[in-house]
């Protein structure tokens, strides 16, 4: 119930981080794909105690802290631009593209360098 107010917190501060968001539902599976300009932002953001995340989070543990009803499931990566790849076709920007921008292709098949080129 705490998201929409999350996400509304986060459109109202933008120097937050918070890049991209794009949530998902799957059967039982509610997923939230974000994208921030920092993990040091993203943990600045979850641990404030002034915030929508943090009295969320706290009032979510003590009620289902002896339930198996619910889970969690909770991935953050940091990744600089030469460590990461997205490529796009025939579709709008999405995930990693849809937080920092699309730029063209560099070589033929992508990459830095064409790996089929004739030496």
């Amino acid at each position: 119930m705490a998201m929409p107010r999350m996400r509304a917190e986060l459109a109202r501060k933008p120097e937050a981080g918070l890049l991209w968001l794009r949530n998902f539902i799957s059967g039982r599976v509610v997923m939230s794909v974000q994208y921030w300009e920092s993990t040091e932002k993203l943990f600045a953001y979850a641990h404030d105690r002034d915030g929508e995340h943090f009295p969320a989070w706290a009032a979510f543990n003590r009620k289902l802290k002896d339930s198996r009803a619910v889970g969690i499931w909770h991935e953050t990566y940091s990744v600089t631009p030469e460590q990461a790849e997205n490529i796009y076709s025939n579709m709008p920007a999405f995930g990693l593209g849809g937080a920092i921008g699309l730029a063209p292709a560099l070589a033929r098949m992508g990459g830095l360098s064409d790996p089929f080129k004739q030496s």
